[in-house]
């Protein structure tokens, strides 16, 4: 009987060893499984907040790959404008060159009939005899341009003739002075006067 007492007492210390360690299990299982919950509400959490900041980078990302659109976009038509001006620009000043080409040719004609005109009339005066009674040997013709001297001998009838630079008009570019000797006509000189070589007109 005695031992028998003895193993119940020993079974009974034992079965309570083991509801305590099974107890101390269990209260430590409920505090993990709480850590783990907590755990996973934490990672939970993360994983929100981490979609939230991606997809706001993404917004960030999406906003400025758009702007960047926008602005090639816009730089892009701008230099088609600046383009489409500057061959504007071209055109018209090819035009305009072209223009005053022609306006230099026909000014560079118009010269030359004026001059010819001019010395035909000159050469009809002579030949028709308006001034009756002179009696032309010889004539010429020189070409006076703005800006220029000039220095002219007559070889064979003793003229030497000196034009200085700015003698022409502002409004003229060149101008032909023809001239003409003559050794006889009706000219009239002072009383003391003696004429001894042509006459230049």
């Amino acid at each position: 009987n005695t031992e028998i007492q003895k193993a119940e007492v020993q079974h009974a210390a034992h079965a309570e060893s083991i509801s305590e360690e099974l107890e101390t299990e269990k209260q430590q299982r409920e505090s993990l499984e709480e850590q783990l919950e907590q755990a996973k509400l934490h990672i939970g959490t993360l994983q929100t907040e981490k979609e939230g900041q991606n997809k706001e980078v993404q917004l960030h990302i999406n906003k400025a790959r758009t702007e960047v659109q926008q602005a090639e976009v816009q730089h892009t038509a701008h230099v088609e404008c600046l383009s489409e001006e500057l061959e504007t620009e071209k055109q018209l000043r090819e035009s305009l060159e072209q223009q005053l080409e022609k306006a230099r040719f026909f000014e560079s004609m118009y010269s030359a009939e004026v001059d010819a005109l001019r010395k035909e009339k000159m050469e009809h005066i002579a030949i028709q005899g308006y001034l009756r009674g002179v009696d032309v040997i010889a004539q010429t013709s020189i070409t006076i341009r703005a800006g220029e001297a000039l220095s002219f001998r007559w070889k064979g009838y003793g003229l030497r003739l000196h034009v200085p630079e700015g003698a022409l008009p502002p409004h003229l570019s060149e101008s032909t002075l023809h001239i003409q000797a003559s050794l006889c006509g009706q000219f009239q000189f002072p009383d003391s006067a003696e004429l001894v070589s042509a006459v230049y007109w």
